[in-house]
């Protein structure tokens, strides 16, 4: 009962987002994403104890999840429910090219989201969880792994300022590397993530995965310390928004055959 009350709350937020965010992102007041990201916020602090992520290593949450154990499958899903929305309010405005005045804290809220269904998507893959079906570890996984790292890569990109590291994003590739060759969706969405990689010039054409090095020179900095191409420096941007809907949004770059194609 708990978790389907979190569930309409999430739907009603989401609800109110879709009645008053306007068809063009870039009309959106500061004001008007300020409101509804506090909404999530409030939803997130207002998680009974035992959902809220922070609090799973508690000794009161382990005592409950070994009393009730489906309840550690709806926290991660709970909070992966609410950080995409989360991720999706923000995206439009983490580039810095539609709402300047909204980028800082935009991009920061839709960081600390990505971060949070990654790390929900790493619990998601724990084998001790009896409850979780095999569609929801596997192509669930891959679907949320996705959501986090087009937030990390777009940040890096558009960036390029190191607050967030090529290390962080690489475990997610290696992870949609690992099973790229058993699922259509994995490999289709990893090409996503390196063709923008090498668009905006952190990675060369030839940089793959498994040939990627730390220790190789990013090409977003040139030896004189000038930033390499950025959003506002390219002549045609990549479509962002554009890619969130079509893989997210209303996510038709992707045949249901091919997500349930292992």
């Amino acid at each position: 009962m708990s978790y389907n009350i979190q569930r309409i709350k999430v739907a009603e937020i989401v609800r109110c987002i879709s009645d008053l965010m306007p068809p063009d992102p870039g009309e959106a007041s500061c004001e008007l994403i300020l409101t509804l990201d506090a909404k999530m916020e409030s939803l997130l602090c207002e998680l009974p104890d035992f959902f809220k992520a922070e609090l799973a290593e508690s000794e009161e949450t382990k005592q409950i999840d070994q009393s009730y154990p489906h309840i550690p499958v709806q926290r991660l899903l709970i909070n992966l429910l609410i950080n995409i929305f989360r991720c999706g309010l923000h995206f439009p405005y983490l580039p810095g090219r539609v709402n300047k005045t909204l980028h800082a804290f935009s991009r920061q809220a839709s960081l600390k989201a990505a971060r949070v269904v990654l790390s929900s998507q790493r619990g998601m893959s724990m084998t001790d969880m009896s409850h979780s079906a095999d569609f929801m570890k596997i192509q669930g996984t891959i679907f949320h792994m996705f959501i986090g790292a087009l937030v990390l890569t777009t940040d890096i990109c558009c960036n390029q300022d190191g607050q967030t590291q090529l290390s962080e994003l690489m475990e997610v590739l290696k992870k949609l590397d690992n099973v790229k060759d058993h699922s259509k969706m994995a490999a289709k969405l990893l090409d996503v993530l390196t063709q923008l990689l090498v668009t905006y010039g952190i990675w060369s054409p030839s940089t793959t995965v498994s040939t990627y090095t730390e220790d190789v020179t990013p090409l977003d900095y040139d030896t004189s310390g000038h930033e390499g191409p950025r959003v506002d420096s390219l002549d045609m941007p990549f479509p962002f928004d554009e890619l969130w809907e079509t893989y997210i949004g209303q996510p038709c770059g992707l045949d249901m055959l091919d997500v349930l194609d292992a």
